[in-house]
Order: structure tokens, then sequence, then C-alpha cells
């Protein structure tokens, strides 16, 4: 069972200020069939400024900045970490 399992089925709630991603993110260039690793959404060339795509410095793991946002800002004790590989991020 992975950390998508079992974040599946809680709901995130955001607590405090808003996370600025540029502390700890760069964004992608997107290329064709490019995916969020979070929500499993292929990524659009056309992507608007809350869709754009995020990989952060330090773990080179692909989100888009909404996935992203729900994550790094819920009230949870691991969300300074990445979803994925489990990296700290922040």
């Amino acid at each position: 069972m992975g950390l998508m399992d079992l974040t599946e089925d809680f709901q995130f709630t955001t607590y405090g200020p808003l996370i600025d991603f540029t502390q700890f993110t760069f964004v992608k260039q997107l290329a064709a069939g490019d995916f969020c690793s979070w929500c499993q959404d292929e990524i659009s060339l056309s992507s608007s400024h809350a869709m754009r795509c995020l990989v952060p410095v330090s773990c080179k793991d692909t989100f888009r900045a909404c996935c992203l946002a729900d994550w790094v800002n819920s009230v949870s004790k691991i969300s300074n970490f990445c979803p994925n590989c489990m990296i700290q991020m922040t």
C-alpha cells in the first residue's frame, strides 16, 4: 500500500499562510505526455497557471501546481516531504 492509497480517503485542509513554491520548485518545460505524479492526470501543454508543471528541487518528481499546493499547504505532519519519494521539500 503506497502513500497515494493512504491519502485518497483524507480531505486536505489549508492551515496558515500559503507556502511560496518558488523557494523549492522550478517550472518544468512540458513535453507531450507529461503527467502529474500525484493525481496521475496528463498535464496539458496549454495548462493554466494553477495547472503548470512544477518539480521540487530536492527530488525531481513532477506535479501540477494545484496538486502540490493541496499537499504542501495541508495540515499533515509530512506535508513538507514529497508525497512520492518522501524526500524533504521545504
